[in-house]
């Protein structure tokens, strides 16, 4: 299992925040920001991708936020 924090303060609504892809294929875990919340995508094996988004949750411009992101398997 992998556990990740980040803590950033944009100064923008959309730019990535993490960036991870060991093959340089499809595997990847992304994390972003886009239109003012946090986008999570993740492609991990050929069977499985997810996108996962804040909602409604926007993020506080300007100012530190923090975000914790629990995987099983990289």
């Amino acid at each position: 299992m992998t556990n990740i924090t980040i803590v950033f303060t944009p100064n923008d609504a959309t730019g990535i925040l993490l960036y991870h892809n060991p093959d340089h294929r499809q595997k990847h875990l992304l994390v972003q920001l886009y239109e003012g919340k946090i986008r999570v995508s993740y492609y991990l094996t050929t069977t499985e991708g997810l996108v996962i988004d804040s909602g409604n949750s926007s993020i506080n411009m300007n100012s530190e936020n923090k975000m914790h992101i629990h995987v099983n398997k990289l």
